[in-house]
């Protein structure tokens, strides 16, 4: 297990130094290979703390942002208080299964294309042709 690992970071413009007067910092990481490698469910526990947060605040401060962003939450009738009990559900669920299979893709309905289509040999000659008589006719007429 990697725990107290010192590492140096930084660079001289991030912190506003001249080249000369720059030294590295140090800063103390902590790793903790069991918890980040899948090691337990108190991963889980903690992202959904960190999203049930981000809800609350969220509706708080902008309902309509809320309703819109958490639309599909909100359809299966999950609130924030329920995440933390969900993500070890979903967490087994996905360990129980892990082959994930992909649905059948769609074509949108009204799809645009942007860019216009390309002429084939034949409809090019057939516009410039008909282009050139547009012209000649209109030189004819003045």
């Amino acid at each position: 297990m990697l725990e107290g690992q010192n590492v140096q970071c930084g660079s001289a413009l991030s912190h506003g130094l001249k080249q000369a007067t720059w030294r590295p910092c140090l800063t103390r990481t902590v790793i903790k290979v069991a918890e980040t490698c899948g090691g337990g469910g108190r991963v889980g526990i903690h992202q959904g703390g960190h999203v049930a947060e981000y809800m609350t605040d969220m509706l708080d401060e902008e309902p309509e942002k809320y309703n819109e962003h958490f639309k599909s939450y909100k359809d299966e009738g999950i609130e924030a208080d329920d995440l933390e009990e969900l993500y070890p559900k979903v967490h087994a669920a996905i360990r129980a299964d892990p082959v994930h299979v992909k649905k059948a893709r769609k074509m949108p309905a009204g799809a645009k294309s942007w860019k216009p289509k390309k002429m084939t040999y034949a409809e090019k000659k057939t516009a410039l042709k008909a282009k050139l008589l547009a012209i000649k006719a209109g030189a004819e007429s003045e």
